[in-house]
């Protein structure tokens, strides 16, 4: 016999529809919506990075969603970032190598080693099997990517939310993607090394 025990951070699954979550959340339960669901995924990739020993703003509670989720960084790390945690870990780099502000977004997709990165706004670095990128030093400052709640109109009207996905209903809010002055995307979609620095050096 044998059993897994996760610790509740881990655990949320994604079964109810908003306002189900919603309400569940009121009652002071466990919402298992779709905005608690999400953000229990940047807060186990914020714990990867701490254990990295990234600098990251101090722990904190807040209403997303309709529901009370753990806020900070959206933090992103992509299965062929991370294949094991180990690997994860060891590409995060160590000490404090990486900071982040609490309205930060990180995206990080490939074989991506960071050796020092700061960051205070979005950034999304997405490498194809074959490519090997080593962030060596760069910092990055816009104005990040916005969360969005939706209205009670958008969230309720079906002729309205026409021109919101599903996804965002589910969670009761949307992602504003980041313009290019609001965010910075490098994608690297041929093999070879490449190397990224303040000064966007590309080394092949």
């Amino acid at each position: 016999m044998s059993f897994t025990s996760l610790d509740d951070g881990f655990y949320a699954p994604v079964k109810n529809a908003r306002d189900d979550a919603v309400k569940r959340a009121a009652a002071g339960q466990a919402s298992g919506g779709a905005a608690a669901g999400e953000h229990a995924i940047y807060a186990f990739n914020r714990r990867l990075l701490a254990l990295a020993g990234s600098r990251l703003p101090p722990a904190a509670k807040a209403i997303v969603g309709g529901v009370t989720v753990d806020a900070g960084p959206r933090v992103v790390l992509g299965a062929f970032f991370r294949p094991t945690l180990g690997i994860g870990i060891a590409r995060l780099g160590g000490g404090a190598a990486i900071s982040l502000s609490a309205r930060s977004s990180l995206c990080l997709d490939g074989e991506i080693a960071i050796s020092r990165l700061e960051l205070d706004g979005a950034l999304t670095i997405r490498a194809v099997p074959g490519a090997r990128v080593t962030v060596r030093q760069l910092r990055i400052v816009n104005d990040g990517q916005a969360l969005r709640e939706l209205t009670s109109d958008e969230l309720g009207s079906v002729k309205i939310s026409e021109t919101i996905s599903e996804i965002a209903r589910l969670r009761g809010y949307e992602l504003v993607p980041p313009g290019e002055s609001a965010g910075r995307v490098f994608n690297f979609e041929a093999p070879g090394d490449y190397i990224i620095d303040d000064k966007w050096a590309h080394m092949p």
